[in-house]
């Protein structure tokens, strides 16, 4: 079984030390191929559209988190690599190109403060391994 503490979110190659939540978002469009005259709709897949956010604890000693902050700040245009690790023992993990599209910090007395990203991904995963491997070397994909 699958739990909260198995995830872990890289930025840059950098292990983001503070995470709170990840959650991450695939969309496809549903893309029509009914014929005329026909009595049931059909489809066929269209264009994915990836999405992650993650809730961070914000960390003024954690490097990796002030450099997504700088990053939003920061008027450079390029990707960044952004790797969903969801379980580190299993080896499953998924790694994207993407953008930063908002930011949002919370700060309240009394309580830590946390950071909101949310994370636009620019075009497929890079690389990827969802399904987890059996210790005896069995592949269940």
């Amino acid at each position: 079984m699958l739990t909260g503490d198995s995830a872990y979110l890289y930025y840059n190659s950098s292990l983001v030390g503070a995470v709170k939540s990840i959650q991450q978002n695939i969309d496809i469009e549903a893309l029509p191929t009914t014929k005329q005259g026909a009595t049931d709709k059909t489809y066929r897949k269209g264009l994915r559209n990836t999405t992650i956010k993650a809730t961070l604890y914000y960390d003024p000693y954690d490097s990796t988190a002030i450099g997504i902050i700088n990053n939003a700040y920061s008027d450079d245009t390029s990707t960044t690599q952004v790797t969903l690790v969801i379980a580190k023992d299993e080896n499953m993990y998924v790694s994207y190109d993407s953008l930063i599209t908002n930011l949002g910090l919370s700060m309240s007395f009394g309580s830590a403060h946390i950071v909101e990203i949310s994370l636009q991904v620019v075009g497929a995963a890079a690389e990827y391994q969802i399904s987890p491997t059996d210790p005896t070397g069995y592949n269940y994909s």
